[in-house]
């Protein structure tokens, strides 16, 4: 019956990705999720498979959808946003990951993709047993840590539409190496860098100020923000002030900046928190990214 409909544009692409090894699942475009979700899969996290039966099903079921794969797992993937691709970017992934390199020594050529806004993936395999958790601008401004818990979107895949119908770029790889072992320099940063993190999150938690959470949020940019983003600042609002209406209130100003405000959704997120209260991310989420949008936030709040 498949055979009688188009051939979904990606699906070729899907398997021959997962005929080395990679597991698959497609991907709703402009979203970083799965159309498919664990309980649909059998506990899978994303409904991800390398059976080609299962990829060709779902891509026949969803034949616009892009393809994506899970991190972790060993698979590493630095994540450097570019200017280039991020007019209102303050911090340059390039040049932080250059520091580093500067630092540590060059990473070795391994297999490279580029978002359709620029950002520049260093694919690497990470040893298994080692779980090198995602993070955003900790080891490096401007430079992401795709790790366990998260998803990669693959080339051919495509970005999202403007309003007009125009497709916004296209997922690329920039090379064709083979993705190779990360540098033992990049593993050991990934884990301090983590649990520096980690210990930074538990010291800002035990000292709250309500009044500058929300300095933070009314300060900070929202140039549409993607899921995990989001998430992540959602939690960090929500964690920072046990829940505080105040603060929700602020989240929403905050929101309001960007054209995929949803405020039904902020509260919605907001009320799940109470029975389910975010563990791994603090205060110091929210205050780094005011940090990165706009640039001496603190300092005002502090002389107002």
């Amino acid at each position: 019956m498949t055979d009688r409909k188009p051939r979904p544009p990606r699906l070729d692409a899907a398997l021959l990705i997962a005929s080395v090894g990679f597991s698959i699942f497609p991907v709703p475009v402009g979203t970083k999720q799965s159309h498919k979700s664990a309980l649909y899969s059998g506990g899978i996290n994303w409904g991800a498979t390398r059976d080609p039966a299962q990829i060709t099903k779902d891509f026949y079921q969803w034949p616009d959808a892009n393809i994506g794969t899970p991190t972790g797992n060993g698979l590493l993937i630095i994540d450097c946003d570019t200017k280039a691709g991020h007019p209102d970017l303050i911090v340059d992934g390039i040049a932080g990951l250059a520091a580093l390199e500067g630092k540590y020594g060059l990473l070795p050529p391994t297999r490279m993709s580029i978002s359709p806004t620029g950002s520049i993936h260093y694919w690497f395999k990470s040893p298994y047993g080692v779980a090198i958790k995602k993070s955003q601008s900790i080891i490096a401004p401007g430079v992401d840590v795709l790790g366990e818990g998260t998803i990669v979107i693959l080339p051919p895949s495509i970005g999202p539409t403007t309003k007009g119908g125009n497709v916004f770029g296209k997922y690329r790889w920039g090379n064709k190496l083979e993705i190779i072992n990360a540098p033992n320099w990049l593993i050991d940063l990934c884990k301090e860098q983590e649990s520096e993190h980690v210990a930074r999150v538990a010291a800002e938690d035990m000292e709250i100020n309500v009044d500058r959470v929300i300095a933070a949020l009314d300060a900070a940019s929202n140039n549409d923000v993607g899921e995990y983003k989001w998430y992540q600042l959602i939690s960090s609002a929500w964690r920072s002030s046990g829940g505080a209406p105040e603060v929700l209130a602020a989240f929403q100003r905050w929101s309001k900046k960007s054209k995929k405000h949803d405020a039904s959704r902020n509260e919605d997120r907001w009320k799940a928190f109470f029975k389910k209260p975010p563990t791994d991310i603090g205060v110091g989420t929210l205050y780094q990214h005011a940090n990165e949008t706009a640039p001496g936030w603190r300092e005002a709040y502090e002389q107002a």
